[in-house]
């Protein structure tokens, strides 16, 4: 816990003992239940935290919180009342599972290969119902199974083969009509990390990796990438993509943020591009993140708060990602202004350690979220992340199909 073994970049003026000072704070705010098991919004998102706090501070101090957490899901999924998902559901909790054991942050014995038909069963039958999604349907699923090894063959190409037939095929490529957005009646092609092209990009570069051979994986990997490059916008003072593509076809500005906008195409074109070798592919995600790096306007990019979904903390932790790969100082003072930006959030008089969710909700604009994705551990990550200056402290970013 000697803060003086710290790598110690300049973080504008922020010192390192008042970074770890507020990981440590929302650590000891965050509450120990809630209803939700999730990876992304409850009990297991918050149980990788405290692992991978633990390891930062080689203290044995937070092995209660995780050991409650963990006790506490498992209880949950023996009694079946969960769903699949690797949002909120079993996926998310095995893959968490699975990255503590390979990381040695948990000591596991079990294999957990009794869920594996669950789990296929449930990729099943979420894409035979065109389904795609990746936090809330197969796609995510199966990036699960491909990270556990239990993605057999089978499974894979009836998954590619609903993909391909349901697929709005052009002639730049192929695309899916998004199901959760509907706005005016217009058709709408997501081109985010969260619901749209983006993520099926890596999740389709990964079966690649373990299925180098399966053409239909590489021509639907290519049509998803070359579809996105031509989405281009016209205008790219802003950004680089639109957020969507609708009738309209107008190319939308938007948000910098994992789940909407250019920082989640960048990883999706990064990821792809070191899987399949192509250094074209690695060019245009760098393009892209130098663009957002001139971003530094909170309301240009409708950013109200810290959260990694769409706030402040995941913005610091594209850019250090990238920084990371690349090596490249435009990529360090972006995620170090950012970094400013999120400790900024944390100064309110209440909420967990400073901080709260933005909420559109009237008279809850503001409150209290705990979760991996919007909330306080999140931002508590990043924190600590940013700490480190390396990338096996930030390992868990594949959560967010990130590494």
């Amino acid at each position: 816990m000697l803060l003086q073994e710290l790598n110690k970049p300049k973080t504008l003026g922020l010192k390192q003992d008042e970074i770890l000072s507020k990981v440590i704070a929302i650590a000891n705010e965050l509450p120990y239940h809630n209803d939700d098991i999730g990876l992304y919004t409850g009990k297991t998102g918050r149980a990788l935290f405290y692992s991978y706090l633990s390891k930062h501070l080689n203290t044995s101090d937070y092995n209660e919180q995780i050991e409650q957490l963990l006790v506490s899901v498992f209880e949950e999924i023996n009694a079946g009342n969960i769903a699949p998902t690797f949002c909120s559901g079993l996926a998310g909790v095995i893959w968490t599972l699975n990255h503590l054991k390979n990381t040695n942050l948990l000591d596991i014995e079990d294999t957990f290969e009794g869920i594996q038909e669950i789990l296929k069963e449930a990729a099943s039958t979420h894409f035979n119902h065109a389904n795609f999604d990746f936090m809330h349907g197969s796609d995510g699923i199966i990036f699960c199974l491909l990270e556990m090894n239990w993605a057999d063959e089978s499974l894979i190409s009836r998954w590619l083969e609903q993909l391909y037939k349901h697929s709005e095929k052009s002639e730049n490529g192929f695309v899916w009509e998004t199901k959760l957005s509907e706005k005016n009646n217009k058709r709408i092609f997501n081109l985010g990390l969260s619901h749209g092209i983006s993520s099926k990009i890596i999740v389709l570069a990964k079966t690649l990796e373990c299925y180098p051979l399966n053409t239909l994986a590489k021509e639907l990997l290519e049509g998803c990438v070359n579809y996105l490059i031509k989405a281009k916008n016209q205008d790219t003072t802003i950004s680089y993509f639109p957020s969507y593509i609708d009738t309209d076809n107008t190319g939308l500005h938007h948000r910098l943020a994992w789940c909407y906008g250019d920082l989640g195409n960048a990883i999706a074109l990064w990821q792809a591009g070191t899987i399949q070798k192509n250094e074209f592919w690695k060019g245009i995600a760098v393009d892209i993140m130098l663009l957002a790096s001139k971003r530094k306007n909170s309301k240009d990019g409708n950013i109200v708060d810290a959260g990694f979904c769409h706030g402040t903390a995941g913005i610091a932790h594209f850019f250090n990602r990238f920084y990371l790969e690349t090596g490249r100082n435009e990529f360090k003072e972006a995620s170090q202004y950012w970094l400013t930006e999120t400790m900024a959030y944390g100064t309110g008089p209440d909420g967990i350690a400073g901080f709260k969710k933005y909420t559109t909700e009237p008279g809850k604009e503001h409150i209290e979220e705990p979760g991996f994705l919007e909330g306080a551990a999140g931002i508590a990550m990043v924190l600590l992340g940013l700490l480190n200056t390396t990338k096996e402290s930030i390992a868990w970013d594949a959560c967010f199909l990130m590494n």
